[in-house]
């Protein structure tokens, strides 16, 4: 029998963890799974479809039993989305080389990284309308004869106050592994249920094809 202040506990801890209780918060969590997209991922899913079907006519080969393609078809599946989750764990650690990004898992500052650059960018192109208005140049396609010049000329010329350029930091492989931590936690979680039903699946293949054997 539980005691009173287990039965304290619980309550207090259920009342913790029951998840968002607002329409707005509920809707916001419904859509956790579609993130990545790989929930999304399976036959019946006409842009796989092909690919996936493609793969289990392989695994089977030149046999045609119905239970031995259904099989083949899980396995094929799952194979499709652990591809589809190394590529995307390439991705993350490749986002993450930018110095300026964080995991995805500590919250999402791309939108902050955006405005920021382009702000540089609007600093940039202010750059270059001074110096096609100091060189009386319309275009930059007109610059290709006098090219030469005009950088000879720009780099005897002193530093002027106003805009530098601003360098972007970048990671090397190992910061940005360290970084994408959070991030490859969470598509380890799809990695272990792919290989667990790929596991499952080719134990089903190879007992089906066994029985087809035996049969007389």
């Amino acid at each position: 029998m539980n005691s009173a202040r287990r039965i304290a506990a619980n309550q207090m801890n259920g009342r913790k963890g029951r998840g968002p209780r607002t329409a707005a918060g509920k809707a916001k969590i419904s859509q956790n799974a579609y993130r990545h997209g790989f929930a999304a991922i399976h036959h019946g899913n006409s842009v796989e479809r092909s690919q996936i079907e493609q793969m289990a006519k392989a695994i089977c080969g030149h046999l045609s039993d119905p239970l031995l393609f259904e099989q083949a078809l899980k396995i094929a599946e799952s194979e499709f989305l652990l591809r589809c989750v190394s590529a995307e764990c390439i991705g993350v650690i490749e986002r993450l080389r930018d110095g300026t990004t964080i995991a995805l898992a500590k919250g999402d500052n791309s939108l902050a990284v955006a405005r920021a650059r382009c702000l540089e960018f609007d600093r940039a192109a202010e750059e270059l309308d001074r110096i096609r208005a100091r060189f009386g140049v319309a275009e930059w396609g007109l610059l290709d004869p006098l090219s030469d010049r005009v950088l000879e000329e720009l780099e005897n010329q002193p530093p002027q106050p106003g805009w530098k350029p601003t360098p972007i930091p970048e990671r090397d492989e190992l910061d940005a592994v360290c970084e994408a931590l959070p991030d490859l936690q969470r598509l380890a979680r799809y990695q272990r249920r792919a290989w667990s039903r790929r596991n499952r699946a080719v134990r089903n293949f190879i007992e089906s094809l066994a029985t087809r054997h035996c049969r007389p």
